[in-house]
Formats: structure tokens, sequence, C-alpha cells
């Protein structure tokens, strides 16, 4: 029983020496092997820069550039575990010339410097795919455009707003291309949605360039919206009834000659609203009145309407929609 683990331990550790030695050789073995030069190629996207505000740089071509490069086997090793590599960043201010037409060589310098010095350390250009990129010179333009509030709204029972709702800034400056910018006639905010609203709103919104339409900047980014919302309470009053376009020789008498009304209004204003902040009016031009019969289909009636209200009074409702009136001729 000794015997066998003796000779257990012994086979252990011959394994051991021998999974150590395996071990070291592959060490070795991927020294050597990345320590090698290798030629591969990456893929980068590549970002153009274009410094003079005064023109559109616009292309058709890939915003992805290929570069073989060069490199051991431990900096190409590490610039695989990059899952997205860096952008590449072209500052093209000075390509900017009289002429509209414009060739890239990414493949001349300063842009093999510039390109080199932004790729992982350790790696070295031989060459980038596509050769050049052509770019197209416009002449930039401007509109001023309105901002929409772009917002679906409700309100709890009885709250409403009591002012308009404000954007600031209410408009902003389109930069573009002019065919681009003829077709924009506004500008949305990002979709607000509020439920059973019962106070104030401020909020600030970004701002939503149309889609679709390439290389068009604003100048605002974001607005600022304000909501003013107030509980409202019902309010009555009594408004007599005036009678227009009265011929001089007759005299109109209504029934009833005062009529109730209700609405809502604001809690802070309740006390300040009065029946004398109201005008009701029946319109004695709807009918035509000869001297015997009335050639109207009015029947002795008279539509009333509702000439004059505060502007924050809400829901106004008549007791009745219509009067009854009768006439005499007035004798000299």
């Amino acid at each position: 029983m000794i015997q066998n683990i003796i000779n257990f331990l012994k086979n252990r550790k011959r394994f051991g020496a021998f999974a150590l030695c395996t071990l070291l050789a592959i060490m070795a073995w991927l020294l050597v092997i990345l320590g090698k030069t290798y030629i591969t190629q990456l893929s980068f996207p590549v970002t153009f820069i274009n410094e003079q505000n005064n023109y559109l740089l616009n292309t058709n071509e890939t915003d992805i550039i290929q570069i073989e490069v060069k490199g051991s086997g431990f900096n190409l090793l590490r610039s695989n575990f990059i899952n997205e590599h860096t952008p590449i960043t072209m500052y093209l201010t000075k390509l900017l010339k009289t002429t509209n037409e414009i060739e890239l060589n990414l493949n001349s310098e300063p842009y093999i410097s510039s390109i080199n010095a932004q790729i992982p350390y350790g790696l070295s250009i031989i060459r980038i795919q596509p050769n050049a990129i052509h770019f197209t010179l416009r002449k930039k333009h401007s509109k001023r455009v309105p901002i929409k509030f772009s917002a679906l709204l409700s309100y709890a029972p009885k709250f409403f707003i009591t002012e308009p709702i404000t954007i600031q800034p209410k408009t902003l400056e389109l930069f573009g291309d002019s065919i681009a910018l003829s077709t924009i006639k506004e500008v949305s905010t990002e979709n607000f949605t509020q439920k059973n609203l019962q106070a104030n709103v401020a909020q600030t919104l970004a701002i939503k360039l149309p889609e679709g339409i390439k290389n068009i900047s604003a100048n605002v980014q974001k607005v600022y919206v304000s909501i003013i919302i107030e509980e409202f309470t019902e309010a009555k009053f009594t408004l007599p009834v005036q009678v227009t376009n009265i011929p001089d020789k007759k005299t109109i008498k209504t029934f009833p000659d005062k009529v109730p009304i209700t609405c809502l209004v604001p809690l802070s204003k309740f006390k300040q609203v009065t029946a004398t902040d109201f005008s009701l009016i029946a319109d004695y031009a709807q009918v035509s009145i000869s001297e015997n019969n009335i050639k109207s289909n009015y029947n002795n009636k008279l539509k009333l309407l509702l000439n004059k209200q505060p502007s924050y009074v809400r829901n106004v409702k008549l007791s009745t929609e219509k009067v009854e009136f009768i006439y005499k001729n007035n004798v000299h």
C-alpha cells in the first residue's frame, strides 16, 4: 500500500515537470511568432472636418477606409482586441480652393503622417484604400424657420392652460445647401407627451432636424418650453339680451330679456369676473319683418350670440340658444 503511494507521488512529479516544460515551450513559441513582422488590413471610420463655415463638402464615397499596415504580432494582436477603432479625423481646410472639385489623395503627405499618428501604436502604414476621395464644394446658405412644439398633452378635469404656450427661441437659423433648405418650412422639437397635467411645465427639448436631408445644421440645438396651467371653477351669471340692428320705427322686446350662463374661470380670477365682462346679443337682421307678417323661418325667435367674453374663460354655456320676441311700430 505504501509502495503504491510512493509510485503515485513520483508519477505526479514527472507529470508536473512535463507540463511545465510544455508550457515553457509554448510560451517560447508564442514569443517567436508574435515577435515576427506581419502585414494585415484594418478598417477605420473616417471623419472629415471642414473648418471653413462658408462651404459644404459633399461626397458620395465611403466613410470607411481600409489601411494596410505592418507591425509585430504583439502590436497586431493588441489592435485586434480593440472592438471599434477610433475614427480617423481629416481636416480639409487647406484643400479649399476656388475650384468646385477637390480630390483628396490619402496616400500622399501630409495625410499619411496624419493617419499614421492616429492608428494604434507600433503599426506603420503601407497603403490606404481608397487611394483618393472626391469632394464637391458648394456655397453654404442660411434660412430662418419657425420652431414647432411637437406635443401630445392632456389635462386633469377642470385644469387648462391659461396662457399661450411659449417657446424660446421661437425661430432658428438653418445652414446648408440651398436646394435642401428650400424644402424645409419649419423644424420640430422632440416629441413631448404628458397626461393628466395639473401643474405648470418648464421643459428643455432638443431640436429634431428633418430626416433624410444631409449637410444641414442649425444654430440652435435646444429650446425652452413653458406651459402655464391652472385649476378652473364654475361661475354663473345672468346677462341682459341686447337686440341689435333694430329699425328706427320699431321697438323690440325679447322673452326672456335676461339669460343665465355658466362658464369655467381660473381660480385666480374668480373674484375679478363679473357679468359686465360678457355681452349677449340678438341680431334683428336675422329676420325681415313686414307690417303684417314675418318673412323667415325664425318663428318669432332670435338666435343668441355671445359677443364678448374674457379671453381666459372657457366652456361658456347659455341656458337657451334662442329668445322669442315681439315688436311694435313706434308712433311719432
